[in-house]
Parts: C-alpha cells; structure tokens; sequence
C-alpha cells in the first residue's frame, strides 16, 4: 500500500520531531521521573537509541517522499 506523497511529507517531520523531543528526554531523566515509569522514566541511553531511530525513519520517509517528486 502507498501513501500519498504529501502524507510522508507531513509525517516524516512529524517523527524528526519526536525524536528529538526523545533526545531532550533523556537528558532530562530525574529520579521522581523514573518513579512514574512509562515513556518519561526510561534510561537515558534508552531515551538516546528510540530518539536516534525516529530521527532516522523520518529522514528515510521525507526521502522516499522527495525521490517521488524528482
């Protein structure tokens, strides 16, 4: 199934942002942040490796949504 190109192009940020907002997570891990668990409470490293993986899928998707263009 394929989405439209302007639909990767409006989801592929949307990931760059989550993963820096990842990033700035784990840079902030407290330990009342790590008592409430969840998403927030994950090790920095954790934080880091998710946070990098979104960066990196939302480039490919805003890649693979260029290249239709070109």
């Amino acid at each position: 199934m394929n989405f439209p190109p302007f639909l990767n192009l409006i989801l592929g940020p949307l990931f760059v942002l989550f993963g820096v907002f990842r990033i700035n997570l784990g840079r902030k891990v407290t330990p009342l942040l790590k008592e409430q668990g969840g998403m927030r409470g994950q090790p920095k490293l954790n934080q880091y490796f998710v946070g990098t993986i979104y960066i990196a899928a939302g480039l490919f998707v805003i890649y693979l949504a260029a290249s239709h263009y070109l």
